[in-house]
């Protein structure tokens, strides 16, 4: 009886031994899993950073396309302005000539108008 209960405990501690080899064996295949989790999910966050700054670089060369069409379309209404700013310089140039005319002919109408009163008292 005592050979069945050693040949028993022999046994059971054999169970033992492999059931902890076993879980040996879970462990070290669980951490390689971890570790290749986390090596995925490294390189996860390294496509997305790149992303990120691509995606950037698009907002950026964006935004440059935006500021150049603002940039021509000031152009645009700078050198429409302009020319406003030359056609009003040509307006007053001739409306000042003009004006000069009128009272050049205003004064020799005056002129002759005073000249015409003092042949009058004259005669």
């Amino acid at each position: 009886q005592m050979h069945a209960h050693q040949t028993q405990m022999e046994s059971e501690i054999q169970n033992l031994r492999e059931a902890l080899q076993e879980r040996q064996q879970v462990e070290i295949e669980k951490d390689a899993l971890i570790r290749q989790l986390q090596e995925e999910a490294e390189g996860s966050r390294k496509v997305l950073d790149d992303l990120k700054v691509k995606n950037n670089k698009l907002k950026d060369g964006r935004r440059i396309k935006e500021l150049e069409a603002l940039a021509s379309e000031s152009k645009q209404r700078l050198e429409l302005g302009s020319r406003e700013i030359e056609a009003l310089k040509d307006r007053l140039e001739t409306a000042e000539a003009s004006t000069k005319q009128y009272e050049q002919k205003e004064k020799n109408l005056h002129d002759e108008m005073l000249k015409e009163v003092e042949d009058a008292i004259q005669i």
